[in-house]
């Protein structure tokens, strides 16, 4: 997963490219024009995290690992793609992989273009861990705060370090202190040295439901969706000033009971007659 993504990085050209080619196969200046590798620059000159893939061009490259692995398991395989990202980053921009005080950087990818675009009532227990494009009216949004992503623990009875505990929608902390002669679960001291966080913002979506072909200024009835945006995604229009947006990313399960105002990590949808939480 991981080699193949990889090689679909440093190597697609997009077919209006290629049509631009001349019949050597190279580009203007005697160079071949790579889609993503030439995108890394601009990230480069922006100090960006997040590499943006067009769901077309791979479904093009390799259309098992477009709609098996990456559509269909996003939440599965995200790991690999971002691994990818990161040596694709470290092959073609060393500079970039760490922060000025030596601590490496976090890489995301983001996919645009998806082959549809659901309706917000159209989101299902099924859509769970799937890369899925909804369109909605952004109504509301949040502050953008820091997001704890990967936890650092100290146990508090021998003092053993446990890196990278991936919190689970809620403050996650180890299951037991990977020291064998301790045995400790419940006394933890969070190390934030070691911490890596993200930057987070609670988006309220709303569709409205019309009675007939015309909408009317106060509909009976509405759905609404509540979700987490991380990270490259944060950054959204003023609650006052509604906006009409394509979204993607992938629904995920959040534990019952946990105060997702604080941790985000799920959709929620509901009309007057209830509904259910993810």
């Amino acid at each position: 997963m991981t080699r193949t993504f990889l090689n679909f990085l440093n190597s697609y050209t997009s077919e209006d490219e290629r049509a631009g080619e001349n019949e050597n196969g190279r580009g203007e200046g005697g160079a071949s024009y790579k889609e993503y590798v030439e995108q890394l620059e601009l990230m480069y000159e922006r100090s960006g995290t997040t590499i943006y893939v067009n769901f077309q061009h791979l479904m093009e490259y390799d259309g098992v690992l477009a709609h098996e692995a990456v559509e269909a398991n996003f939440y599965k395989y995200q790991p690999f793609l971002r691994r990818a990202v990161l040596e694709f980053v470290r092959e073609h921009k060393p500079l970039m992989v760490r922060w000025d005080g030596g601590k490496e950087k976090e890489f995301w990818v983001a996919f645009v273009n998806l082959p549809r675009v659901h309706r917000l009532r159209e989101l299902k227990a099924e859509n769970i861990g799937q890369l899925t494009s909804f369109s909605g009216t952004v109504t509301r949004t949040s502050e953008v705060r820091p997001e704890l992503l990967l936890g650092a623990f100290k146990c508090v009875e021998c003092g053993t370090d446990v890196p990278d505990v991936e919190q689970q929608c809620r403050y996650t902390t180890p299951a037991i202190c990977t020291n064998a002669q301790c045995g400790n679960r419940m006394k933890w001291e969070l190390s934030q040295d070691g911490c890596k966080f993200v930057d987070w913002q609670r988006v309220r979506v709303q569709v409205r439901v019309c009675i007939s072909q015309t909408c009317f200024p106060n509909p009976a009835r509405h759905t609404v969706c509540r979700l987490s945006a991380r990270n490259y995604a944060y950054t959204w229009p003023y609650k006052t000033d509604p906006f009409r947006v394509p979204l993607a990313g992938k629904r995920k399960r959040s534990p019952g009971g946990v105060a997702a105002s604080e941790h985000g990590g799920y959709f929620k949808t509901r009309s007057r007659g209830g509904g259910a939480r993810w």
